[in-house]
């Protein structure tokens, strides 16, 4: 089975806590709320995840200071 979920969470500022040590960036931040989902919907755990943006628009939005 393979599960595909397209995400548009938007621009968070830099100074926001998701980009912190306790936040762990976006995909420890939000995403994880997918996984979880997709465990419950499969009754699997995950194996492997991978993301690839479709368009950077705010490159600065992915990095963790």
């Amino acid at each position: 089975m393979i599960l595909n979920y397209r995400m548009n969470a938007g621009y968070i500022s830099l100074d926001h806590w998701v980009h912190g040590v306790e936040g762990g960036g976006r995909n420890r931040g939000e995403a994880c709320h997918i996984y979880d989902l997709f465990t419950y919907l499969t009754g699997s755990k995950v194996l492997k995840v991978e993301a690839n943006a479709i368009k950077q628009v705010f490159s600065s939005d992915a990095i963790v200071p």
